[in-house]
């Protein structure tokens, strides 16, 4: 898991961008991604690395850095077998310039500098996959793998960004551009940045595909093998000539489709899977265990503790980077660092939920889109039989109640309510107005119209998972390190998947109806019939209730709280309390947010901002 960071002079002046221990501080940061290192320091240019060395093209005064891998490598260069990635990044600006993004194929944070014209170019891959943050300072601006890199450099004022802040406390994550700290940004999925004569732009290389179905319909069986080429080269590629390939199988569908295939191209696969003891429902040990068996793999399992005194949510939060209310990181963590114990790289099933529309939200935004034909008020009153019930069901008497992909995305999601965020907000945060989620969601959404349920998945593709599943899954890969990649998630895959209709994602109540028709060919059938098993979050009610007189008692109800600036403490603990007392499934969620925003803010931003002292 390398990581690039540094610092270019935006004005072409040739001066230091960077003073050098800052730049020392910004790689000792991300020391956990890799013990080798490179650094260089040369007029308009700061750039360090971790994991990796800076590539070079010298006839060009070309250098490069990146954090990934490059996959077609032998479509890009004659020679590529004898180059480095960065020193093939390095060429591939010397001859397209600022278009050499879109020849990549991987996931990928690539850089280049160009000494002659002192102009640099950073891009992220096309899904996000990969994240990078940026600040402009005066006359150079700041760029890392990690956000806390930017904050290391002692060049940042840390001063909250409360639009940011109440985007948050809807979604559970921080939605891109924005940071929780003013003026530090993150590209966005397929965005590559340009400083030049001066300026800093920043534009989309690649968007992300909005759904579309051809005039001709094809039939069912083309789907398939379509689909089935395009996911059986992705896996190939990124198994590469590797001799050993870890994966990251559950006992789903997806990581098991993924791991039959890598059997085709890899002579050694190993498995790896993790589960919580207090979390039953969640468990899929045994699962993965039958599938490792099926498909003869070398299978390796953890079980683990939620209430494990050796997990500290402080050393969690600052792997996380940003606040995020997730416990999967919980586990991946402890999975990444199994898994770069046997193998340098790890496949994942993760995205095939996200691009074909397995995901339990998904169908419950189908079935309220077959409702949209009642007037609004009738619908508003079944939601109200709905909404006692708590959690799936809460959230989804609001999605019925809602019109449109947008009101529906924002009616799911799991943070706090319109009415609690009113009651909590205080001083800055009241003055942002309580709308900015929806103003998020309009951004990303493009003016894009159709199916509302294909808007529906082309909304959380751009929202939830880049800026949460994608970012816990890169933090959590820094645990090993490992590399960990994502065939459902290569841009050939996706692109295809934009094309699907609908009614071949969800049909009735059945979620992923396309691929599980692809997959029975290739994993064994009890695999088809297994229903649906979130991660960890079906345990949060249960890990919180653990930790209520630990670190909820410690961070949320502590007298002087960081969150009190903005929060009122008071209906805090009124919160705490109701969860605390209620067996109601649920709302774990909205606590676990404030939790996390808590432990970001007193214990992430001053550790960070101590190293650049």
């Amino acid at each position: 898991m390398p990581a690039i960071c540094g610092a270019v002079r935006i004005d072409g002046a040739l001066v230091p961008a960077l003073a050098s221990p800052a730049l020392d501080q910004m790689m000792v940061s991300v020391a956990h991604r890799g013990a080798s290192w490179d650094r260089l320091e040369e007029p308009g240019l700061s750039l360090g690395t971790r994991g990796t060395s800076i590539g070079r093209f010298e006839q060009a005064s070309v250098v490069a850095a990146l954090d990934g891998a490059v996959l077609n490598r032998s479509e890009l260069a004659v020679d590529s077998d004898r180059v480095s990635d960065t020193d093939l990044i390095a060429r591939l600006y010397a001859d397209h310039g600022i278009g050499f993004p879109a020849l990549l194929r991987g996931d990928f944070v690539a850089f280049a500098w160009d000494g002659r014209s002192r102009r640099a170019v950073i891009a992220r891959d096309r899904q996000g996959i990969k994240p990078i943050y940026y600040t402009r300072v005066g006359d150079a601006l700041l760029f890392g793998s990690e956000f806390k890199s930017i904050l290391a450099s002692g060049q940042v004022e840390p001063e909250l960004d409360y639009e940011s802040i109440e985007a948050f406390l809807s979604f559970g994550f921080v939605p891109g551009p924005r940071t929780v700290i003013r003026g530090v940004r993150k590209l966005h999925l397929g965005e590559r940045l340009v400083v030049e004569n001066g300026n800093v732009s920043v534009e989309a290389y690649w968007l992300y595909p909005p759904p579309s179905v051809p005039d001709a319909r094809p039939s069912v069986q083309t789907y398939e093998n379509v689909l089935l080429e395009k996911l059986d080269e992705a896996v190939r590629l990124r198994v590469g000539d590797a001799r050993t390939v870890g994966a990251m199988l559950s006992g789903g569908l997806d990581s098991a489709m993924v791991v039959s295939l890598m059997t085709r191209h890899a002579r050694h696969v190993k498995t790896f899977t993790v589960a919580f003891r207090e979390a039953p429902s969640t468990n899929e040990l045994v699962a993965a265990r039958q599938i490792s068996r099926t498909l003869g793999t070398e299978h390796e399992e953890l079980e683990l503790s939620l209430t494990d005194e050796g997990v500290s949510l402080e050393e969690l939060a600052w792997r996380m980077d940003e606040p995020l209310a997730e416990l999967s990181p919980l586990g991946l963590f402890a999975l990444a660092r199994l898994a770069a114990s046997k193998a340098p790289v790890a496949l994942s099933g993760q995205g095939a939920d996200g691009i074909f529309g397995g995901l339990p939200h998904h169908r419950t935004a189908a079935l309220a889109a077959r409702l949209d034909w009642l007037p609004r008020a009738v619908r508003r009153s079944a939601a109200e039989v709905l909404r006692p019930f708590g959690g799936r069901l809460e959230r989804g008497s609001r999605a019925l109640a809602a019109n449109g992909a947008a009101e529906r995305f924002l009616a799911q999601c799991d943070g706090l309510l319109p009415d609690q965020r009113l009651r909590l907000a205080l001083g800055p945060l009241a003055a942002v107005g309580g709308g900015a989620a929806a103003r998020v969601v309009e951004m990303r959404l493009r003016a894009v119209t159709g199916h509302p349920t294909a808007t529906y998945i082309f909304l959380d593709e751009q929202l939830a998972a880049v800026d949460s599943v994608l970012l816990y899954n890169d933090r959590a890969a820094t645990g090993g390190p490992i590399d960990i990649r994502f065939p459902f998630l290569d841009h050939h895959v996706v692109e295809f998947a934009a094309t699907v209709p609908i009614d071949l994602k969800i049909r009735g109540l059945e979620r992923k109806y396309l691929l599980r028709s692809v997959a029975r060919d290739l994993v064994p059938p009890e695999v088809l019939s297994r229903p649906k098993v979130g991660f960890f979050n079906a345990a949060i009610d249960v890990w919180l209730r653990a930790k209520m007189d630990d670190a909820v008692s410690t961070y949320l109800l502590d007298p002087s709280p960081r969150y009190a600036e903005f929060l009122d403490r008071g209906e805090v603990g009124r919160l705490v309390s109701l969860h605390a007392g209620s067996h109601v499934k649920g709302g774990g969620g909205r606590l676990l947010a404030l939790l996390m925003l808590e432990i970001w803010l007193a214990s992430v931003l001053p550790r960070a901002l101590s190293l650049a002292k």
